[in-house]
This record gives structure tokens, C-alpha cells and sequence, in this order.
């Protein structure tokens, strides 16, 4: 059942056997999944179930570090949270991106890729993403879809959508209102989490809306899946009997986070209408089904290179280009060549070189509290992003390389910056909207805030979910792939409650 905290009493008490804060793709998951297996769900939604304002401003925080949007602008605060305004796009994480990588500090999972590849069909059904293979070469017909080109030292990376984009607030929220075992209280800020005197186990969630109801939610367990912003502001503003924050005894809470840069690097013309067409941002379809198609370059060269994963595609120029194409390369490469380049000719050469770019994992890359209160008192979050040389090598590298093999195939021609810094980089970078990191999972509570279950280290009955555990981002969406941990993490919360 739905239901608005406002129809409780004041002080009220929620009970469940387990308590969910947060109802995105994590937490509608969890509740859905968990309720099929006879367990008792209480699903908590900061919203109701659509965008409000003054609920939304609760996001409202500070920004420090690479220059960012305001927070409230890249999260949604209502049932169904960012998947609001999810395009859909999925893709795959990479047996790379699990391993330590030794060039990457801080890198490596504590599970293997294949632990995550055996939920990835039931995950896919949730997002209502088609299934098949996320492997360009075999997911289509050659006939009907253009081929890789053959850049050397590149593969294609495989983008698919669910069409239309799956909210899953819309999509879910009928089979949450039905399910005899879930109950969703809207407009229920948890503003609180309250540990016993060892701080070791959650006795209570305080609650609270902006209509001036405060409740208390009671559980066997309690799961964070609040995104990785709000849920490491939540832990820091919950402190134990001993002061410290839960779960923050080695101070690594909020830390590591993480989001997709992307750049338009290069300006380029091309000179085959085959590697345009593969190349170029667009949504494709076959059949009934969308999908975009990027390049990278091999793990082996990543390696090889030392630098992080990311995906290379080009976006069309606004204005239209003048003259054949012929004489275009030509025009372009001699500019380039002879030194005469001018800032005028940037609305002629046709396509940009854009690259989205794994964010390394940086302690210092982090959530933490502002000296500032949001409307219901609890202390705003200010974001610090850190970037350093693995994204500038990467970038650099990235970039030359595309350059270099467009020229040997003779595919066409590109200019870009030999040599710029970091800050030029970071000053122009787009942003993703996608969060990681903040309860980054790790062996150690030295190294990291949950276990591989989940379980948020010092505490026997708190865990987390979504993109807010994973230790890299790699350079995928991370929509259906948190699905996937949270069915994971499903399956561990009803093995023990058996």
C-alpha cells in the first residue's frame, strides 16, 4: 500500500522486518523483490509522486572542488527518484573495471564479475531493457546495422535503451500499492538513523515531512538507498553514543565519490560515410529496439597505456558545414598543417570528438556536511570532486590515439589539443548525472563503508544499495548494473531471514 505520513499520528511508530530508505530503481527493487519472498517491507520516500519544490530544495547542498551544478538540479526527489528523468541507456560494466588495477589506486571489487553477470537478465526485466547480447558484433544483423570500422587499438562498446524509458516509479507503483506485504510511506524524510549504546546495531529511523509530522520507523534491518549523496549525508548526520558518525570509524564515509566527466576534445572531419554513420551520437533502432553504439579502446591498451576506461563517440557541430567533403578534409588538414587555424572554422568541420571518462577513486573526492541546515534541521551535504593526472593521461592518450587511427585508416582528420592541463580539462567538462561511491564497498572498514553484502562494516543490521557502493564507476550507465547488485543484495537479506 501507498500512503502520505501525514495520515499517522504524531509520533507514531512504523514497524517492518525491514526498513527501506529510498524508493529509486534501488529501493523500489528491493521492496518489490523482497516482498515476493513473504517478507515484510517498509519502503520510505522522501517525496510524494510528483516533483514538488520545496521538497526538491531538500537536495540543495554546497559544491567544492571541479565546478558542478547545483545539487538539486542533478537528483529527483520523488517515488521513483533520478529514474524520473533515466533515458534509458544501459550498458555493461567490464571484467576490467573489477579488477585492481595497479595504474588505478584504490581500485578492485571485492566480487568478481561474474557474481554480477548472473543478475543481469533479471535485472534487465526490471528495466525493461530487450534482451540479447551487449556485444555489438552479435547483437545484430551484419546487414542491418553498419559495422565496426576496424580503428586500431579500439572495440565497440554496445549501448541499449528501454523504449520508452522505464520510471519506475510509474512503472512499479501499482505493484506496490497492491503488494499485501509493502508499505510505502510518502513524504517520510529519514532524517536520523539511531543506533543502540554499542553503535553496532540500528534501533530506529527518525522520520519527518515538511508539514511538521515526525514518526519513527523500527526494523530487523535497515537498507540505505538513497543515492550516493543522500545516503552519506544521512550516516554523517547520525551519530552514535560515542560521537562518531555510524559506520565512519575509519573516516570513509562520503569518500570516493565519483561521477561520469565528459569532453568534446577535438573537432573533426570525416572522410569515410561508413565509420560516420557507426561513430556519430545518435539513437539507432532495429526492429523495435534503440540503441547507440561508442568505441574504447581495448583493455589490453588501457593497460598498456595506463589509463582508465572511458568511450569515444562524435557529435554532430550545430551549424552546417560549407563546401564537398573532399574539400573540407582537405581545407581542414591544411589549416591544421600550415598553422592557420581560426576560432571562425569551428562551425564548419562537422563533428566534435566527445570522451566520457571513468572518475578514479580519490579519498579526497567526497560528501561531507555543511555548516548549513536544510528545512527539517539535518546538516547539508557539500560535494568536493577531485580529479587528477590518470584523468589527464586519460583524456591526452584517448585522444591521440582516435586522432592517429582515423589518419592510418585514412578515415579522416582530426585536431586536437596536444599538451592542454588538467584545469583547461576539467573547466569544460559535461556531466552524466550518475553518482558513485560515498558507501564504497571494500573488504576492510579501513578501505571501504560495506562488505560485499552490503552491510555497512561496525553495524550488524544496516546496509546499503545502489551505485553508492560500488568502489569504480567504469564507463557505464549505472542504472540496470545497480539493479543488478540490489537483486544481489535481495537474495542475502532472505537467507537471512530464514
Amino acid at each position: 500500500m501507498l500512503f502520505d505520513i501525514t495520515e499517522l499520528e504524531a509520533g507514531a511508530d512504523l514497524r517492518a522486518q525491514v526498513c527501506v530508505i529510498g524508493a529509486g530503481a534501488a529501493g523500489i527493487t528491493l521492496a518489490h523483490r523482497l516482498s515476493s519472498k513473504g517478507i515484510d517491507v517498509l519502503l520510505l520516500e522522501s517525496g510524494g509522486t510528483e516533483l514538488e519544490g520545496d521538497v526538491q530544495a531538500l537536495h540543495a547542498g554546497e559544491v567544492g572542488g571541479a565546478p558542478y551544478p547545483p545539487l538539486e538540479s542533478v537528483r529527483l526527489r520523488y517515488l521513483g527518484g533520478t529514474t524520473n528523468h533515466w533515458m534509458g541507456q544501459s550498458s555493461l560494466l567490464d571484467p576490467l573495471d573489477f579488477r585492481a588495477r595497479d595504474w588505478v589506486p584504490d581500485s578492485g571489487w571485492p566480487i568478481s564479475w561474474h557474481e554480477y553477470h548472473r543478475y543481469l537478465d533479471e535485472a534487465r526485466a526490471i528495466c525493461e531493457i530487450p534482451s540479447g547480447p551487449f556485444r555489438y558484433e552479435t547483437a545484430f544483423p551484419a546487414r542491418a546495422v553498419a559495422p565496426f570500422p576496424g580503428l586500431p587499438g579500439f572495440e565497440p562498446v554496445l549501448l541499449r535503451f528501454s523504449d520508452p524509458p522505464t520510471r519506475f516509479g510509474e512503472r512499479y507503483r501499482a505493484d506496490l500499492a497492491s503488494a499485501p506485504n509493502v508499505r510505502c510511506c510518502l513524504h517520510a524524510t529519514c532524517t536520523r538513523l539511531v543506533a543502540d549504546p554499542t553503535g553496532q546495531r540500528i534501533v530506529g529511523a527518525e522520520l519527518a515531512s515538511l508539514s511538521g509530522r515526525r514518526v519513527r520507523a523500527t526494523a530487523e534491518r535497515y537498507v540505505l538507498a538513497a543515492g550516493a549523496i543522500e545516503s552519506s549525508r544521512l550516516l554523517l548526520a547520525s551519530r552514535g553514543a560515542s560521537g562518531i558518525s555510524i559506520g565512519n570509524a575509519h573516516d570513509r564515509v562520503g569518500r570516493f565519490f565519483m561521477e561520469h566527466p565528459s569532453i568534446d576534445v577535438a573537432e573533426v572531419v570525416m572522410g569515410r560515410h561508413d565509420l560516420t554513420s557507426y561513430l556519430r551520437i545518435a539513437d539507432f533502432t532495429f526492429g523495435a529496439e534503440r540503441f547507440r553504439r561508442d568505441v574504447r579502446l581495448t583493455p589490453e591498451v588501457q593497460e598498456r597505456e595506463r589509463i582508465l576506461n572511458h568511450s569515444v563517440f562524435l557529435s554532430e557541430l550545430d551549424s552546417p558545414s560549407r563546401g564537398t567533403l573532399g574539400e573540407r578534409v582537405m581545407d581542414v588538414w591544411d589549416r591544421i598543417r600550415w598553422g592557420t587555424w581560426s576560432e571562425d572554422y569551428d562551425r564548419v568541420a562537422g563533428f566534435r570528438c566527445r570522451i566520457r571518462l571513468e572518475h578514479a577513486p580519490r579519498a579526497e573526492s567526497r560528501v561531507t556536511l555543511s555548516d548549513t541546515v536544510d528545512a527539517l534541521g539535518v546538516p547539508k551535504a557539500r560535494l568536493e570532486l577531485r580529479f587528477g593526472e590518470l584523468e589527464e593521461r586519460t583524456i591526452s592518450r584517448v585522444a591521440e590515439r582516435f586522432a592517429y587511427a582515423l589518419g592510418q585508416m585514412g578515415f579522416g582528420r582530426m585536431r586536437f589539443e596536444p599538451g592542454a592541463t588538467l584545469e583547461r580539462y576539467v573547466e569544460r567538462f559535461a556531466w552524466q548525472d550518475h553518482h558513485f561511491g560515498g558507501t564504497r564497498m571494500h573488504e576492510s572498514p579501513r578501505h571501504g563503508v560495506v562488505d560485499a553484502n552490503g552491510r555497512v562494516h561496525g553495524t550488524v543490521n544496516l546496509y546499503a544499495a545502489g551505485a553508492s557502493v560500488f568502489p569504480t564507476s567504469g564507463q557505464a550507465n549505472p542504472t540496470m548494473n545497480l539493479v543488478a547488485f540490489t537483486l544481489r543484495l535481495v537474495d542475502h537479506l532472505a537467507e537471512l531471514e530464514k
